[in-house]
């Protein structure tokens, strides 16, 4: 490394970390000043809530760390240049990209180590920090709400919005409950007031509301809406302490708290269940498209059968086939097309036509001239049946 390289990353170093503290102090401090009344109102030791805090640090340095090497850079050229040193540099005879080079190269040095930074330790630090928040929050969720704010009661599925809350006493005014947690219906409720309390045991919170209503939907039955009037309503919210109770799961994890890698193989796991998707639908319209049985012939041993029945139906019997040949029969191309004669019901039936119906009458001896034995007589030899039939 040349004299000149060093002289500048030295010039480098005290700006920035000058920069990196006290930028990183004045958004640490901005967290506390947000923070702080919240986690001493809930009585929550000092371990927990300077843990908070050390938590806090790691998504914060990935916002000043850029904005510290821009402050040192802007700096130092400007400290470089109110001393005439960049003058005195440039009538030695080097060049303006031997100056920026060294800088540069540190700026790229920063970057991978802000990358490095950003995707291992930030996504493992911003895990702790959101399953520390939710044990916490279980911990007298009543005096965690606002007024006029949404609330969310974790680790429910309730939203709690008041226009008045009493943290000492847990009252609250002008109450909607908005609860999220059923996929088979969505419910609101109004109340003109309730109160908050913890049930026996410390573990689930009790909400009891005053005159109010249940709006009510169901995504099945969107024609449907069902609304309840009620004087008195309780309802439980499980797992909201009075302690705070640790947790070690953090099973519960966002972009955010995952790494490059993570949220590669996330993407390949929903590329692959895609793609089983797709092979599944292609297969189940297979299967629909060839939903009938085993076909004759497609057995292991055929049995011969008779070609009525066979898988290739014999050809209609026809005259004048064409065998081999391109030509036309002659009769078919010289005559003229004939026209309709009657049109054909082929869904039709016709009914039989009245075979040995006199038979039975006894009276074939005494007609003189009778007609064959072996001949049919005409489908509409019977006038009863032939209008039966015109009907």
């Amino acid at each position: 490394m040349s004299l000149l390289a060093r002289y500048l990353l030295r010039q480098l170093v005290a700006p920035f970390c000058f920069a990196l503290a006290a930028l990183t102090s004045l958004m640490l401090l901005n967290q506390v000043a947000k923070r702080f009344g919240a986690l001493i109102g809930k009585g929550l030791p000092w371990s927990v809530i300077t843990e908070v805090f050390v938590l806090s640090i790691p998504f914060i340095l990935a916002m000043t760390l850029p904005m510290a090497v821009l402050v040192a850079v802007l700096y130092t050229f400007s400290h470089l240049a109110a001393d005439s040193e960049v003058t005195a540099l440039r009538a030695s005879g080097v060049s303006v990209p031997r100056i920026l080079f060294p800088v540069l190269i540190w700026g790229l040095a920063m970057a991978a180590v802000n990358f490095a930074f950003v995707d291992q330790v930030l996504p493992r630090s911003n895990a702790r920090l959101r399953s520390l928040l939710i044990d916490i929050g279980r911990k007298k969720a009543a005096f965690g709400l606002k007024e006029q704010v949404i609330n969310e009661v974790p680790p429910s599925k309730y939203f709690i919005r008041a226009t008045r809350i009493d943290a000492a006493t847990g009252r609250l005014k002008g109450v909607t409950i908005y609860d999220v947690g059923g996929e088979a219906s969505r419910r609101i409720i109004y109340a003109d007031s309730g109160s908050m309390a913890y049930a026996e045991g410390q573990t689930d919170l009790s909400l009891r509301l005053y005159d109010g209503s249940i709006h009510q939907y169901r995504p099945a039955e969107p024609t449907r809406f069902q609304l309840t009037y009620f004087s008195i309503n309780d309802i439980r919210v499980k797992n909201v302490y009075d302690e705070l109770q640790r947790s070690t799961s953090e099973s519960i994890r966002g972009d955010r708290e995952m790494s490059t890698c993570e949220m590669l193989a996330v993407v390949h796991e929903a590329k692959e269940e895609q793609q089983e998707a797709r092979e599944e639908r292609a297969e189940l319209v297979a299967q629909v498209e060839d939903s009938g049985g085993e076909e004759i012939g497609q057995r292991l041993v055929d049995v011969p059968q008779a070609q009525q029945v066979r898988d290739v139906a014999r050809a209609l019997d026809r005259e004048e086939e064409t065998r081999r040949r391109l030509a036309i029969p002659v009769v078919v191309v010289l005559r003229t097309l004939q026209r309709v004669e009657r049109a054909v019901d082929l869904d039709g039936g016709e009914m039989p036509a009245a075979e040995l119906e006199l038979a039975a009458m006894g009276q074939s001896l005494g007609v003189p001239d009778t007609a064959p034995r072996l001949v049919a007589p005409a489908g509409d030899a019977d006038a009863d049946h032939a209008s039966a039939r015109r009907t």
